[in-house]
C-alpha cells in the first residue's frame, strides 16, 4: 500500500507516514464508513431486478388497451452507485412526436470546467466544487461493484479532494454520476429532442410497478420521501425525472434526483446526489451544472 498523499510504500502496521506524517488510522476509519455506505448502496440496487417474464406480462397488458398509442416496457436496470434507476423502453405504435431543437452549448464560466465524453456528453462544472472522480479512487467502487456483479458509470464527479484523500472531502457529500445504456436492434425509444406524453396515470401507473418490483425497498429503511414519476424539459431534451431521500445508518439524509434520457437507441442516466443539510448551496450549482448538460444525438 502506498500513502495516499507523498506515495511512499508504507508498512502493513504503520500508523504514520514516515515522510509525510499522514496519521493513517484516522484515515482508514474514514475510508471504511466510505466503503460501507458505497456496499450497501450497490446491494439496494441489486435487489431491484425486473424478470423477462414480468416485462412479457406488461406488455400483454397494454396490447389489450387498444385505446392507447404506444406500448411501455417498464425495465428496472441496475446502476454502480445508485439506489433506483429506471429504464422506460417504449415502442411507438403511432406518429412521432413533435421535436424541439436541442440548445446551443452555454458561455463556459470562468472558473469552471467543461467536460466532454466519448462524443455522447458535454457537462460544465465548477472546479472548487467537483472534480473528476481519478482512476486512482475509482477502485474502491470498482471492487464493489465487481463483487455485487454491477456495471461501472462512464465518469463520477465528486467532492474536491477526495482523489487525494484529504480529510475534509469526507465531512461533504457530492456526486454526478452519468452512464449510457445501448439497446440492442429491436428496442427503439424516443429521441432526445421528441416532446413525447405520458399522462398522469401513466406516470402513477409507471411508479406503482416501479415500486412494487422494488422487492420492498420503496419504501424502506434506506430510502423514503420519494417523489412522483414526472416528464421534465431540460434544455430541449425530455427525461423522465424520479427523485427520492436514503439514509444510511445515522450518516446525514442524503437527496438524490435521477434523470433517465431518452436517445433513440440508447438511455442515459444522470443522478445527482448531495445532502440535505447541504441543499441551499448544492441545489443551486447542479440547476447551473444541468443547464450546461447536452447530450450527442
Amino acid at each position: 500500500m502506498n500513502c495516499p498523499k507523498c506515495g511512499k510504500l508504507l508498512k502493513i502496521n504503520d500508523v504514520y507516514c514516515s515522510n509525510c506524517g499522514l496519521k493513517l488510522c484516522d484515515l482508514q476509519k474514514r475510508l471504511d464508513k466510505t466503503s460501507k455506505e458505497q456496499a450497501s448502496n450497490l446491494e439496494s440496487c441489486n435487489n431491484i431486478v425486473c424478470a423477462s417474464s414480468e416485462l412479457q406480462n406488461i406488455e400483454t397488458k397494454y396490447d389489450q388497451q387498444n385505446k392507447k398509442k404506444r406500448h411501455i416496457w417498464i425495465n428496472v436496470v441496475v446502476s454502480c452507485s445508485a439506489v433506483l434507476i429506471i429504464a422506460i423502453v417504449a415502442a411507438v405504435t403511432c406518429d412521432r412526436p413533435r421535436s424541439t431543437a436541442i440548445e446551443q452549448l452555454p458561455v463556459l464560466e470562468e472558473g469552471w470546467v467543461r467536460f466532454q465524453h466519448g462524443g455522447v456528453v458535454s457537462i460544465d462544472y465548477p472546479d472548487e466544487f467537483l472534480e473528476l472522480q481519478s482512476r486512482e479512487y475509482q477502485v474502491i467502487s470498482d471492487e464493489l461493484s465487481m463483487i455485487l456483479g454491477l456495471p461501472r458509470p462512464d465518469f463520477v464527479l465528486q467532492q474536491r479532494g477526495l482523489n487525494e484523500m484529504e480529510l475534509d472531502a469526507f465531512q461533504e457529500y457530492k456526486r454526478l454520476i452519468f452512464n449510457t445504456h445501448y439497446l440492442d436492434r429491436t428496442q427503439k425509444v424516443f429521441k432526445l429532442n421528441e416532446q413525447y406524453q405520458m399522462d398522469s396515470a401513466e406516470l402513477a401507473e409507471t411508479l406503482d410497478m416501479l415500486i412494487a418490483e422494488s422487492g420492498g425497498l420503496l419504501p424502506g429503511p434506506n430510502v423514503f420521501e420519494y417523489d412522483d414519476l414526472r416528464a421534465v424539459e431540460l434544455n430541449g431534451m425530455y427525461p423522465v425525472l424520479f427523485s427520492y431521500k436514503r439514509q444510511l445508518d445515522d450518516n446525514p439524509v442524503v437527496q438524490v434526483k435521477n434523470y433517465v434520457f431518452f436517445n433513440y437507441d440508447k438511455i442515459h442516466y444522470l443522478i445527482l446526489s448531495y445532502r440535505v443539510q447541504d441543499k441551499e448551496s448544492s441545489e443551486r450549482i447542479f440547476e447551473k451544472i444541468l443547464d450546461s448538460l447536452r447530450l450527442q444525438e
